[in-house]
């Protein structure tokens, strides 16, 4: 039996090894078609397969394809330990049948039509789940292995890379030339651009190669789309909750799953105790209180002596809106643009459609302090804008100063630190922890801690970017069924691995801070490698990194 132990995960890619009788494999990886042989390895250490029954190789030799003859196909079928696959639609789950690789060898003939191929692949991964290796031969291609790593197929093949070396075309990651003698070429690419894929999985850097590559070819334009716009839920299941830094460079960064996962958790945002409601344009540095723009207004605002009842909220493109009590989190601490003054109307619509939800609460008042290329906004809404040419400029925030001394209120720090704080949890763990008893919020929105019954619940660290678990926390979160994993009985003494979990909440995604527990009793925290479904569907791995003991 073969089983996938994942190391590292970005975007909805994962990568690490295949775990055989013969040695351990690392995935994706790339098989070498000879015949009906299928090779995967070096010289040094190396696996041989055979075909499954009814999957055959055309008159070159190198290119698997279904056959043509022979009556009508199952939907699918177990062969010599291998789950074949010939029709997507409708499959059962396999999550308790016996075999060790899934191929779908239609997958080749399905890729001239993006949206099906997407679908299918979406199905099968969701028939098979995580544990089992997934291949699709006839279809690799040095542009293509990034997103197809993204789909989750584990193994891909050289033969479409041979075949058309053999026929006097070179593929590189930049599409496909007329050249002869290509063929050595070609397969030197694929292994080239099959080590950058595995190398950018493991540093979190996938996605802005995604977006480089599918340039070549307009069937991957169109995949990307579908997973982004189709395919969401079964995407953000996958995506890490946090990861490295990023460009936002393309029209597609728009549409990545971290960003739109982002929106979708301020749909249900509710404002925090303030009356005046402050648009800023987003900044270079991040996080933005950083940044001497944002300083130079905080020093405006402080002047007025009712800073608690301002709610600055920054206005930027690829991700909409941003808070201020959740500038620090991911992905709004770690993205970078190209800067022009130009704004398209899909980043204008997801700017307003984002605001629209914040403004809707009810502010007493609205204040722009806007530079000239964000008067989309303050015309769409006719508001006052305190920017008088540079955000900066002594002038603006001289006006910005009297306009809040004008409509600002006295307000409690304590009181509006602790709805920021319920933001906070609210953004990070759901919802349903806005129920926490927090009776009281100590420090700042950037360090700072939750109290219930005077002892600490929750801790906000600036450098981690994310809210910390303690103890009565913990607590709050088992009793409430959030981002929990229940292990064996056994001394914790270090990691958790798969093997020792017993069950683990649906909600978790891979990068969460949860509560490990043992017999219903939180012993530690720490940070998920894994989803939770994957935690349950995967037999090897590392599952949690384990931060702080409780007990």
């Amino acid at each position: 039996m073969m089983d996938i132990e994942i190391t590292h995960k970005d975007a909805s890619a994962r990568a690490g090894f295949l775990l055989t009788e013969a040695g351990k494999f690392r995935i994706p990886n790339i098989l070498h078609v000879n015949g009906e042989y299928l090779y995967l390895g070096d010289e040094k250490s190396q696996i041989k397969f055979k075909f499954p029954d009814r999957v055959f190789t055309n008159p070159d030799g190198y290119f698997p394809v279904p056959p043509s003859a022979g009556g009508e196909m199952p939907q699918w079928k177990i062969v010599d330990n291998w789950l074949v696959i010939n029709n997507w639609e409708n499959l059962p789950q396999f999550s308790g049948m016996q075999f060790d690789i899934c191929i779908f060898p239609a997958g080749a003939a399905l890729f001239q039509y993006p949206e099906k191929f997407v679908m299918a692949i979406v199905s099968i991964r969701k028939a098979i789940g995580a544990g089992k290796p997934l291949y699709v031969p006839g279809i690799a291609l040095p542009s293509r292995i990034a997103i197809l790593a993204a789909l989750t197929i584990d193994l891909l093949d050289d033969a479409l890379a041979r075949l058309l070396g053999y026929r006097n075309m070179l593929t590189i990651p930049e599409g496909v030339f007329s050249a002869e003698c290509a063929m050595e070429q070609n397969t030197s690419a694929l292994r080239e651009e099959l080590a950058l894929v595995d190398k950018l999985i493991s540093t979190g850097y996938l996605r802005e190669l995604i977006e480089m590559r599918i340039r070549a070819e307009p069937e991957l334009v169109a995949m990307l789309r579908y997973m982004d716009f189709n395919h969401y839920e079964f995407m953000e299941f996958l995506w890490p909750v946090f990861s490295n830094p990023f460009l936002a460079n393309s029209k597609e960064s728009l549409w990545r799953i971290d960003i739109q996962r982002y929106r979708a958790r301020l749909k249900s945002y509710k404002k925090p105790g303030a009356s005046v409601l402050l648009l800023l344009p987003c900044s270079a540095k991040k996080p933005y209180h950083k940044s001497r723009s944002h300083m130079l207004v905080e020093n405006a605002l402080r002047t007025t002596g009712v800073r608690s009842s301002v709610h600055i909220v920054s206005l930027t493109s690829p991700i909409g809106v941003v808070p201020e009590e959740l500038e620090n989190f991911y992905p709004a601490n770690a993205y970078d643009i190209p800067v022009t003054g130009h704004w398209d109307w899909e980043e204008k619509k997801v700017v307003l459609d984002g605001l629209e939800g914040i403004i809707s609460q009810g502010y007493k008042h609205v204040l722009a302090h806007l530079p000239d290329d964000y008067k989309f906004v303050v015309e769409h809404y006719g508001l006052e804008n305190t920017c008088t040419g540079d955000v900066t400029s002594e002038e603006s925030l001289k006006l910005l100063a009297e306009r809040v001394r004008d409509f600002g209120e006295e307000a409690s720090y304590s009181a509006r630190l602790a709805s920021d704080f319920m933001n906070m949890l609210a953004f990070q763990f759901g919802e349903e922890a806005r129920a926490f008893n927090l009776e009281k919020a100590k420090g700042n929105r950037w360090d700072g801690v939750m109290l219930t019954e005077g002892k600490p619940g929750f801790e906000v660290n600036e450098n981690r970017g994310k809210v910390m678990i303690k103890y009565a926390g913990a607590k709050f979160l088992v009793g409430h069924s959030i981002k929990c994993v229940e292990i064996q009985k056994f001394p914790l003494h270090g990691d958790v691995f798969v093997p020792g979990i017993v069950s683990a909440t649906p909600d978790i995604r891979a990068g969460d801070e949860v509560v490990i527990l043992q017999e219903s009793i939180p012993v530690a925290t720490g940070t998920a490698k894994l989803s939770g479904a994957e935690m349950l569907s995967l037999k090897k791995g590392l599952a949690i990194k384990v931060r702080e003991m409780l007990v």
